[in-house]
């Protein structure tokens, strides 16, 4: 409402003086009284600015000024989470999903929290609900099948992340967990595959290109894997582990110079340790 309310603003300003012909009446009534409007006004903002301090404030506030709001329920929830107060936010996911008990969102953000405390049980119930509720959402999957990986159980997690790339072909995202999955087997090449697959869809996604360096890496690979380190590092310049991992393939690859100048770096960033490493092996002075 801000820009709408200009306009009626200068018509209020211009227009209530056009009212009053008496040079008197303006000086002593209109004066005044907008001075006193401006100071009640200053006050409100004031009042008002101190809900804005932060996401969680700003929707608690909300959630005091109305009654049964599901939606709020679920920002402060998520906002809880995301600050690790996850038995906080458990507890607002609870009141949102007693308010509107057929939103599969809300079970699916309450799994996360419950996996973070422990309660594995409850987290897969609530996936399982979210699913149900919309099964062809690949999200859930998604989200469901990180679970399983965070848990160590690495045949669910990929059968959640084949349906979920099944669902939805075209979610970078996707195919880089199920490729990340893939190098936990040790899968390399299937690990690659995914990899470039997530890159092709977003040529942007540098996790993906450190990963797929990564592997490259144990693979001896190590021209491919620096060319992978030299694209996350472009895309991210202060990619510290895309730097170690540059510098250990440097070296591997017998190019002290580029090496120890990415040790260096590091070193300036506040590890050492790998430059420390290679002086004492005789590749860096």
């Amino acid at each position: 409402m801000y820009l709408p309310f200009v306009g009626i603003a200068m018509m209020l300003v211009w227009g209530i003086p056009l009212l009053f012909t008496n040079g008197n009446i303006r000086t002593k009534v209109l004066l005044p009284a907008g001075i006193i409007a401006v100071v009640i006004l200053a006050v409100l903002t004031w009042r008002q600015c101190n809900y804005w301090k932060n996401s969680i404030t700003l929707f608690s506030h909300t959630l005091q000024v109305t009654n049964n709001n599901h939606l709020v329920h679920h920002l402060v929830g998520v906002e809880l989470q995301k600050n690790n107060d996850f038995a906080r936010a458990i507890a607002h996911y609870d009141e949102a999903i007693r308010l509107n008990p057929d939103s599969p969102h809300y079970y699916s953000d309450r799994a996360e929290s419950y996996i973070e405390t422990g309660q594995v049980s409850r987290a897969m119930d609530d996936y399982e609900k979210a699913i149900r509720l919309r099964p062809d959402e690949g999200q859930f999957y998604t989200n469901r099948g990180n679970a399983y990986a965070k848990l160590g159980q690495y045949k669910l997690a990929m059968d959640d992340y084949n349906e979920a790339i099944r669902i939805s072909p075209d979610l970078a995202e996707l195919y880089y967990n199920r490729g990340t999955m893939y190098a936990e087997f040790g899968q390399h090449l299937h690990a690659i595959e995914d990899f470039n697959k997530a890159i092709s869809l977003a040529p942007d996604f540098v996790d993906a290109y450190y990963n797929k360096g990564t592997i490259y890496a144990k693979l001896g690979q190590y021209q491919p894997a620096i060319e992978d380190f030299n694209k996350a590092i472009k895309l991210k310049p202060d990619y510290v582990s895309a730097y170690h991992s540059r510098a250990v393939a440097h070296l591997f690859q017998g190019n002290s110079k580029d090496g120890c100048k990415d040790a260096q770096r590091l070193c300036e960033w506040g590890n050492c340790q790998l430059l420390e490493f290679a002086t004492v092996k005789g590749y860096c002075r």
